[in-house]
């Protein structure tokens, strides 16, 4: 009988601090890990558990962060793949991202022509756009004509004012 009690006993005190175990991992936020896939030059808005206080990016050819509040506004900049680790006031982690800026869209082409290549995006009219390796005398012509369209934009909005 004794012994049977004993082992009673140890399975009750072992099954307590089990579940005081489990308990306690449910009750410390675990920091937020998440697999994040976005284009070049897009951003997505993630919502974090407490307020960053630090944000680091592995490489930030890939990818850019800006802290709003309680949130980050993640954009993708080059193909590649970087991490983005957020830290609180108090030096813990509550994000931990795996960000992969790579071409996902069905709607994007590329031509091959004379050994130069140019990308274009078709939504449903195919459109040239801007994308790290492409023709260099294109993308430069084409960086042209947008920097053209964004300064007569912003004269247009000063003399509104």
């Amino acid at each position: 009988m004794r012994l049977h009690l004993h082992t009673l006993r140890h399975m009750l005190q072992t099954g307590g601090l089990l579940v005081m175990g489990i308990a306690l991992f449910f009750s410390i936020p675990a920091a937020r890990a998440l697999d994040l896939r976005l284009e070049p030059d897009q951003s997505k808005l993630i919502a974090l558990a407490g307020q960053p206080a630090t944000v680091v990016v592995g490489n930030p050819v890939y990818a850019d962060v800006s802290v709003l509040d309680k949130k980050i506004l993640v954009q993708g900049r080059s193909f590649g793949r970087t991490s983005v680790i957020v830290l609180d006031a108090d030096g813990k982690q509550i994000a931990n991202l795996t960000v992969t800026v790579a071409n996902t869209s069905a709607n994007r082409l590329t031509v091959y022509k004379n050994g130069a290549r140019y990308s274009y995006l078709c939504l449903p009219d195919c459109e040239r756009t801007l994308n790290v390796g492409d023709d260099p005398a294109a993308m430069s012509s084409l960086a042209g004509q947008i920097n053209q369209k964004l300064n007569a934009a912003k004269t247009a909005a000063q003399i509104n004012q």
